[in-house]
């Protein structure tokens, strides 16, 4: 068994908004991942804000999780080197359950739906659906330290049921 190490690298994006050195950031990230591989651990790495996903493709992680909800619009333009990653064994954990706000409006269905229009954009991307469906996790979409324990609860169960409804369509 091997653990799975994730890397919260949040304020990633706005890094790279700022115009701030791109380069030593992928230098500090890849020897982290090269660092933990080393010992054996999967690495992944979250970002919450709109990733740069030129970067997150390079550094040699197994993981990369991000907020789909808000930033699917920008994977979608590096569909290529999505399906690289996951060509090369990557997974992608979607973030699609929004953690930073509670709405009993959002179902299963709503959010299944949403991420299969996506899945749909990068297959005709050139993403593989059978590496889409294999090579995905579907998660909030960050921390869930903000909210109550009932929020909580039901986010946790949203995600499942999200994850339950994304899995069943892609047996069809």
């Amino acid at each position: 068994m091997q653990p799975l190490i994730v890397i919260d690298e949040a304020g990633l994006g706005q890094y790279v908004e700022a115009g701030l050195a791109l380069d030593l950031a992928r230098d500090m990230l890849q020897r982290i991942v090269q660092y933990l591989h080393a010992e054996g651990a999967w690495v992944g790495l979250h970002c919450c804000a709109d990733p740069p996903w030129a970067l997150l493709f390079e550094i040699g992680v197994d993981v990369i999780s991000f907020d789909v909800f808000r930033y699917a619009r920008t994977l979608v333009h590096s569909s290529k080197q999505a399906a690289t990653f996951l060509m090369e064994g990557g997974c992608i954990a979607w973030g699609i359950t929004p953690s930073d706000q509670y709405d009993e409006g959002l179902t299963p269905e709503v959010l299944a739906r949403r991420l299969e229009e996506i899945f749909l954009q990068l297959e005709r991307n050139g993403c593989d659906p059978s590496r889409l469906a294999e090579q995905s996790l579907v998660t909030t979409s960050c921390g869930l330290g903000k909210l109550s324990e009932r929020e909580n609860a039901h986010l946790l169960t949203l995600t499942r049921e999200v994850a339950d409804a994304v899995h069943t369509r892609s047996k069809r």
